[in-house]
């Protein structure tokens, strides 16, 4: 494999004005410690605020997807990047300041790509019972963490990146089909144990376990991806979306 030159950082955002700026912070102090240029591409999609404006401000490249699928939005954000490793974060998380280094680390050691651990940034009672119930039994049987990966460019592009035909779940999809071409090409791909990522909290107090009894049908719908009225009250007729929560 190719020595890489240069990482991009690709981060979609819906009305993310209270999160874009610290995490864009985040990406360029994890950026301080690698020799690399760090490329970072903010993806707005279907934004009412100053999202656009704050990501230029400190520096990001900002293209837009008005499409409302996260999977065309990441596609898009790594279409217009250039680097040859492309590591997705989500606009409401913060990398671990080492998080590119043991990214690099493990491409130089023959890696094509892989997730990485994910904490939330705060404990709630709907974190709690939400992780337990969803997130953990992820994490440990299908070794899997969702809207954080880092993949080279050659693997992204042989699996055609993010399948726009998922509404949601987008990223569940994505690392099974990593996973595969790596097993069938004889290639090492993984999880990062020494660096992570840490994530608002918001979803799991909006969609917790409440949401969960209230609407049975919930976790089904999330992983078969091609629910439109779920999709969008999840995405984009969230309280953030509505105005009437703008914080983490």
């Amino acid at each position: 494999m190719q020595a890489i030159t240069k990482l991009s950082v690709v981060i979609p955002a819906h009305n993310e004005q209270a999160l874009i700026a610290q995490c864009i912070a985040s990406v360029k102090q994890a950026g301080e410690a690698i020799d690399l240029p760090v490329e970072i591409v903010v993806c707005t999609n279907r934004c009412t605020d100053n999202t656009a404006q704050i990501a230029e401000s400190m520096g990001a490249r900002v293209v837009d997807e008005p499409k409302a699928n996260v999977a065309w939005v990441r596609n898009t954000a790594i279409a217009a990047s250039s680097g040859d490793v492309i590591v997705t974060l989500d606009a409401d998380s913060r990398l671990s300041k080492n998080y590119l280094q043991q990214v690099v680390k493990k491409i130089n050691k023959g890696y094509i790509g892989g997730a990485g651990l994910m904490f939330i940034d705060r404990l709630t009672l709907s974190a709690v019972l939400l992780g337990g119930l969803l997130v953990l039994p992820a994490l440990l049987l299908m070794r899997f963490s969702g809207g954080m990966f880092w993949v080279r460019r050659d693997a992204m592009e042989a699996i055609n990146g993010f399948d726009t035909r998922f509404l949601t779940g987008e990223d569940l999809d994505f690392w099974r089909r990593l996973r595969r071409y790596a097993r069938a090409n004889g290639l090492r791909f993984g999880m990062l144990h020494r660096a992570w990522v840490v994530t608002s909290a918001r979803k799991m107090d909006e969609f917790g376990p409440w949401f969960m009894l209230t609407h049975p049908h919930w976790y089904y719908l999330a992983m078969r991806g091609d629910n439109r009225p779920f999709a969008d009250r999840y995405l984009y007729k969230t309280r953030r979306s509505r105005g009437g929560d703008d914080k983490s």
